[in-house]
């Protein structure tokens, strides 16, 4: 498992990144998190990720991508 918050020292170079994702119990995923790789949360840029009711018509098909 990742560090909660590692250090921009501890990335790799030259493009260092950190990503974080969350997903539902049918393996959705529901969030997605670039980091800031200096560690400045202002800076991070979350993508969340919405789908259609489980047992309806494409149940998994991503409906609506957002950038916050």
């Amino acid at each position: 498992m990742a560090e909660t918050a590692p250090s921009a020292t501890k990335l790799a170079r030259p493009a260092p990144y950190w990503q974080s994702y969350t997903y539902d119990k049918a393996g959705n995923r529901l969030t997605d998190i670039q980091h800031h790789a200096g560690g400045d949360t202002a800076k991070d840029v979350k993508h969340t990720h919405e789908y259609p009711t489980p047992g309806t018509s494409q149940a998994h098909a991503l409906t609506s991508p957002s950038a916050e």
